[in-house]
């Protein structure tokens, strides 16, 4: 197929049933383990699934990478912990998965226009 421009974008089989169950079982596993998700090569072997597949999987599945896919999970959790107000920015952050404070805070803001500190109040 070619791609507006020109490019050549290679032809992806539409996903089976069985892969369509991998995928979301990939999935699980990622929205299981925001803190401590596996690598990409850990996901795809957890899941019978080679990583091109994987990756390729999820973008016909849920229309974006499984990285993406997991910073979105992440800031949906970290949003509604920020709504709850039992934790401070620090621990949500850490709690989600991200070691750096200021990695959290820069794709919080990147996702929702504001710093978790000011959505908090």
């Amino acid at each position: 197929l070619l791609r507006p421009g020109g490019a050549l974008q290679p032809i992806q089989p539409p996903l089976t049933q069985h892969e369509e169950q991998k995928i979301d079982a990939c999935y699980e596993q990622l929205q299981n383990h925001l803190s401590m998700p596996p690598s990409l090569l850990e996901l795809a072997k957890q899941c019978g699934l080679s990583v091109y597949r994987l990756k390729n999987g999820f973008r016909a599945r849920y229309g974006d990478t499984p990285f993406r896919i997991l910073t979105e999970l992440r800031m949906l959790q970290a949003k509604s912990l920020l709504e709850k107000g039992e934790l401070n920015v620090s621990e949500i952050a850490f709690e989600v998965g991200y070691q750096s404070l200021g990695t959290f805070s820069n794709t919080f803001y990147e996702r929702f226009g504001t710093r978790p500190s000011t959505y908090r109040r």
